[in-house]
């Protein structure tokens, strides 16, 4: 059985401080809870990045899918350590790109699949 994640993935915008307008680069690392009804449900975690995959394996755990992962009702439990470190791997990438998008994550007993990527390129870069 595998668990599908919404999304895995980071990205990054642009803030200008109103006192300096200075910009300030912002990246962030999300991950969510997958299915027809994912936006409906809005189970979704953010962390700054880098994240560690400790603060990844929390960032799971504020799921409230992750009593899935962990062998609900009798099931198997999925591979959540290797789901973390992949957070983690994704979250400390150099900043070559607008966004990255890991969608969907299959995670299961025996470990994770990324069945699709989406890379944007950040602007001025091809």
């Amino acid at each position: 059985m595998w668990w599908r994640s919404r999304t895995c993935g980071r990205t990054w915008s642009k803030c200008w401080s109103a006192s300096a307008g200075t910009r300030i680069l912002v990246v962030v690392v999300a991950i969510g809870a997958g299915g027809t009804a994912a936006q409906l449900q809005r189970d979704l975690a953010v962390e700054l990045a880098p994240v560690s995959p400790e603060t990844a394996a929390a960032m799971i755990d504020r799921l409230r899918c992750a009593p899935l992962l962990h062998g609900w009702r009798g099931r198997a439990r999925t591979d959540v350590v290797a789901l973390a470190r992949l957070v983690a791997e994704i979250s400390q990438l150099p900043l070559e790109f607008a966004e990255l998008e890991l969608n969907p994550v299959r995670v299961g007993p025996a470990g994770v699949l990324a069945v699709d990527v989406l890379l944007v390129p950040e602007e001025g870069r091809s």
